[in-house]
């Protein structure tokens, strides 16, 4: 994948860098700002299902029962009726990219340089990205979640933590959740997924999310898994509102975080 932006951090602004002598993909030099190329990227073969199925048919024929024999008409094909589906493909890049300050060449999807850590690199994520097949306009609403152990530690300057939910119409489709990084989010340990910080870090979203586990609850809330049942830092929602709230959070191995919801 090629990537191209700029950002600040510590008070430096980095290019992404397209000089082969880039090992990190990026440097502090705007003259040599421009498109880098980021090979490891594990999942790029991901699989993307429609949000709602469609299921194609032919109609039975029409069958007519006369009291007394009669001549027939000669057969003739049934007349064929087009319908069309407008699809659209929702793509939303809030969270594309991001740079750490310590990236190693074992993290997927990073760019750094082969046997070294602690390097600053950038690294890309898989947008959310969603097929939609209907007429209804297509939207999505966005949070970022901060953590506590307990509702007062709640400090939304950790948020490490993005939420995303496309739209049909007034309906909630699907749900995105991963990791998200400024320089003063809460960290997560990202060879163990465990909480670096105990008391802001949060459950575990470098995981990705489990959308078979999606549903819309009767009060129009949205219930959601991260991972698999062996990602015990994962985080399990059961309702998880669509506007800016406050509520908790429980991973699978049942411990529970408090967390604010910022609608953005």
């Amino acid at each position: 994948i090629w990537l191209k932006g700029s950002f600040t951090a510590s008070g430096t602004t980095y290019y992404t860098d397209s000089t082969s002598t880039s090992t990190t993909g990026i440097s502090s030099s705007l003259s040599s700002a421009d498109f880098t190329e980021i090979a490891n990227w594990g999942c790029n073969a991901k699989t993307i299902i429609l949000a709602n199925p469609i299921t194609i048919a032919a109609a039975a024929p029409a069958v007519t029962v006369s009291p007394s024999p009669a001549p027939q008409a000669s057969a003739s094909p049934q007349p064929t009726v087009a319908l069309d589906i407008p699809l659209t493909v929702l793509v939303d890049l809030t969270y594309m990219a991001n740079s750490v300050p310590q990236t190693s060449a074992g993290m997927g999807g990073c760019k750094a340089p082969v046997g070294s850590s602690g390097a600053r690199g950038v690294c890309v994520n898989i947008p959310a990205l969603l097929p939609y097949a209907g007429k209804d306009t297509t939207t999505t609403r966005k949070f970022l979640l901060a953590h506590g152990d307990t509702a007062e530690h709640v400090d939304d300057t950790k948020a490490n933590a993005v939420v995303i939910v496309p739209f049909a119409g007034t309906t909630p489709l699907t749900v995105f959740a991963g990791p998200y990084y400024t320089e003063t989010s809460a960290a997560t340990n990202s060879n163990t997924h465990e909480p670096t910080d105990a008391v802001t870090g949060g459950p575990n979203y470098n995981t990705s999310t489990d959308v078979s586990t999606f549903k819309v609850n009767a009060d129009g809330s949205i219930s959601f898994s991260q991972g698999a049942s062996a990602d015990v830092y994962a985080g399990v929602f059961s309702s998880f509102e669509l506007n800016d709230h406050s509520g908790n959070v429980t991973t699978r191995n049942g411990n529970k975080w408090y967390y604010h919801a910022i609608s953005f």
